[in-house]
Formats: C-alpha cells, sequence, structure tokens
C-alpha cells in the first residue's frame, strides 16, 4: 500500500457490478511544522472508458478518518454516464498560495468490487475482489490536479 496525494484506479457498472472505493487519511499532520491537526479535502474524479472527464465529487477526511464512496449508489453519481472508467483522487490543503489548493502526500485507499452471481436452481454467490488504489508519484500530482481541478470546474461538478 503507498501513501500519496494522488491515487488512481477503476470503477465499473457493468452486469451489476458494484465498485467501492475507500479512501482513509492515516496522519495527523501533513505539513511538517504544523502543531494542529489537519483536514484534507479530496477531489474525486470520473473519466469513461474513452478518457472524458465525466464527474467530481469533493469529501473531507479528518486526521485517522476514512470515506467510503458506492459508485452506483451514491445520490452524487447518480449521473454518471458510462459502464466502467478510470478514477482519480487527489487530497490537498486549501490553506496554501495556490486558489485552488495545493496537493499534499496524505491518502491511502482501495478499490472493492462486488456481484451477485446466480447459481441454479436457487443459490446465489457473492464474488468479491479488493486492490489498492495505485499511488502516483508526487513529481506528477499538482500538474494533474490543477488540470483535473479545471476540468471538474468546467463541468460544474465542484
Amino acid at each position: 500500500m503507498s501513501f500519496s496525494g494522488y491515487l488512481v484506479g477503476t470503477w465499473e457498472k457493468r452486469g451489476g457490478v458494484l465498485t467501492y472505493l475507500q479512501i482513509i487519511n492515516p496522519i495527523i499532520n501533513h505539513m511538517p511544522g504544523n502543531a494542529q491537526p489537519e483536514n484534507l479535502e479530496i477531489l474525486i474524479a470520473f473519466f469513461d472508458a474513452n478518457e472524458q472527464l465525466k464527474m467530481c465529487i469533493t469529501e473531507k477526511l479528518s486526521p485517522n478518518d476514512m470515506c467510503e464512496i458506492d459508485v452506483s449508489n451514491d445520490e452524487r453519481l447518480a449521473n454518471l454516464e458510462g459502464d466502467y472508467g478510470v478514477v482519480k483522487i487527489f487530497s490537498y490543503l486549501r490553506n496554501t498560495d495556490s486558489p485552488t489548493g495545493t496537493v499534499v502526500p496524505g491518502i491511502v485507499g482501495y478499490q472493492r468490487r462486488a456481484s451477485l452471481v446466480a447459481q441454479p436452481p436457487t443459490a446465489i454467490a457473492l464474488a468479491f475482489a479488493e486492490s489498492p488504489l495505485a499511488a502516483v508519484q508526487m513529481e506528477f500530482a499538482q500538474v494533474e490536479y490543477d488540470y483535473v481541478y479545471d476540468g471538474c470546474r468546467r463541468l460544474g461538478s465542484i
């Protein structure tokens, strides 16, 4: 499991597959020298299989906090178009020089997939898979975040 300010994964809704994203803020202080615990802001951007940004949502995570996004059932994603795609997740602080925020290392995450599999005549099994969200090197995070943030703003998602 890698710790970063920029995580990537996939989402899927094909054939009744459910995708859950779990994002965790495991530490208290993200900026050396600060005495106070800091809350992170999280930007979650959903792209379709054609590489088009479709929707963005935000979360706030206090230290030792987590959020879970149920891609198929989260009301904020009710209009998410497409059956599958890429998800990009950024952790950032607004109390910096940038008006949109500065990406800081601060999150880890998992993606889970579940689906019901019918086994005639009456049995139903739950197929389940879990993997870590991949951490992208921080040297790419701020430029990518600025690009995605601007796309989310143009969509009216943030």
